[in-house]
């Protein structure tokens, strides 16, 4: 867990918020976005795991190119040819991910995060037919080895769709990430992403500072149309992964947790735009406390 130093160094900044797999709430507004404001990009797969099941990674490549070539079918497309899918899936009901846990003894199981549940059973949702996707190539046999050396029985790495982001003038930000495979094309808004223009005033625990404690609080929230996080919708964002701490530094991480909860409240938010439409907008932003 981290703060200090790196914090005030940025406070004069408007900071992005991570939201570009963060669901955009309904709004009517979306459907008034003029052609305009639309522009087709690629779409890919990508296949992504916590520091604690970065060995699978190579395997996790594999299996999402099955997935991938597989969701490329079931969307009209092929091998050497991506579909337009703009008749099946809905360009704002591209967000979200799968979690899948490979086992030693059986087949790949998967879940949808709770952060990614709300649109996950929608005809028109890109988390439906990446879902089916998946489990068609599990019905093939197909799956991956856990690597030796892995802890436990299972180990887990997630797959999520992807795409350049558009921006107000149309030119695109790439997408950065490991191995994207090419799945279909999509045209989608321009978009503008809820950005951080006033860090919240939370103050250091006296429990935490008294034992030397650092680290990081993340959470996931809605930002308003105004500009503020909505209160009702704040959740920890724990890594799956992770063991849960015990004793003093469980302690020292509860109190960081609780003042970071108490101060957010006091940040400002520059909201998210999609096509011109001013948005609701679910977040993840990570908080670091870090004695200078």
């Amino acid at each position: 867990m981290k703060f200090a130093l790196a914090f005030l160094v940025t406070l004069l900044l408007a900071v992005p918020v991570a939201a570009q797999k963060q669901p955009i709430e309904p709004d009517s507004c979306l459907y008034r976005i003029p052609a305009s404001a639309f522009k087709r990009v690629p779409v890919f797969l990508e296949a992504t795991a916590d520091s604690a099941s970065r060995a699978i990674l190579p395997g996790a490549d594999l299996f999402a190119q099955s997935v991938a070539f597989r969701l490329r079918a079931l969307l009209g497309g092929n091998e050497s040819k991506l579909a337009e899918a703009d008749s099946t899936i809905d360009w704002n009901r591209m967000w979200g991910e799968v979690r899948v846990t490979l086992h030693k003894n059986d087949a790949p199981t998967w879940v949808i995060p709770d952060w990614s549940s709300s649109d996950s059973d929608h005809a028109r949702s890109a988390l439906t037919f990446l879902q089916k996707a998946i489990q068609d190539v599990v019905a093939s046999g197909e799956t991956v080895a856990i690597p030796d050396g892995s802890l436990g029985d299972s180990i887990t790495f997630g797959l999520s769709l992807v795409h350049p982001r558009v921006m107000k003038d149309l030119k695109l930000i790439p997408v950065k990430g490991r191995q994207p495979i090419p799945v279909f094309t999509m045209a989608v808004a321009w978009e503008k992403s809820v950005e951080l223009t006033k860090f919240p005033h939370i103050v250091y625990p006296e429990f935490s500072r008294s034992l030397g404690a650092i680290g990081n609080v993340m959470l996931s929230f809605a930002v308003d149309k105004q500009g503020r996080a909505d209160m009702e919708t704040v959740k920890e964002m724990w890594p799956p992964a992770a063991k849960r701490l015990t004793g003093d530094l469980r302690q020292a991480y509860d109190a960081f947790l609780r003042a970071v909860i108490r101060g957010l409240p006091s940040a400002r938010f520059s909201p998210a735009v999609i096509g011109g439409c001013v948005m609701n907008q679910k977040v993840i932003q990570t908080f670091h406390f870090k004695i200078p």
